[in-house]
């Protein structure tokens, strides 16, 4: 391919004006290899096309799946959360009952050595939005 279109012009006049036949099938051969370069070309923008659908699709999926497991653990954690807030006002409410009795049994007994119920408490991190 390279040799008819690297002559200069001149060469090439003479060459067309002794041997027509000669151009012809090197103008053929062109038309072929160009052919080849240009179905290769399409098969490589092809190629990228699709490799570049499969990233996108990929990274869809990835966020998604990213989404998905982000919205699992704040659901996980509100869930924690709200059960924590639960129970740590359901041992409050248990450690006011028990010291409401004790003070009960202290004031109808005449033992005043009845010990306080001491619950342990902790405390529960409250975020911005409780």
């Amino acid at each position: 391919m390279d040799a008819i279109f690297n002559m200069p012009f001149d060469k090439l006049k003479k060459t067309i004006a002794k041997n027509p036949k000669r151009v012809k099938v090197m103008l053929e051969k062109a038309a072929e290899e160009a052919a080849k370069l240009k179905r290769s070309a399409d098969l490589a923008i092809d190629s990228a096309k699709a490799e570049r659908q499969a990233r996108t699709e990929d990274r869809k999926t990835m966020s998604e799946s990213f989404d998905d497991y982000r919205r699992k653990v704040n659901k996980d954690i509100l869930r924690f959360k709200s059960n924590s807030v639960h129970h740590y006002q359901m041992m409050c409410k248990y450690r006011a009952l028990l010291n409401s009795h004790n003070l009960f049994l202290k004031s109808t007994t005449s033992d005043q050595n009845v010990p306080s119920v001491d619950v342990p408490t902790y405390e529960v991190p409250m975020s911005a939005d409780h």
